[in-house]
């Protein structure tokens, strides 16, 4: 599974480029989070919840290049 994805992501970069990589790991981020919501019904998903999740993911994405 792990040269899969490996390979998967050399592909993904080299017909694209390094931000596409970045932004489907953002959506797929959001996607785990509201799958595991609906899932799991006990989970309660507030609108703060959202928002910080959506801050905590710029600032992620904004300094992980320095």
């Amino acid at each position: 599974c792990t040269f899969a994805l490996n390979l998967s992501v050399f592909l993904v970069i080299s017909h694209t480029s390094a931000l596409t990589i970045r932004v489907a790991g953002v959506v797929k981020d959001w996607v785990v989070v509201l799958l595991s919501a609906i899932l799991f019904a006990d989970t309660k998903l507030t609108l703060i919840n959202l928002f910080g999740y959506a801050i905590g993911n710029f600032l992620k994405s904004s300094f992980h290049n320095f």
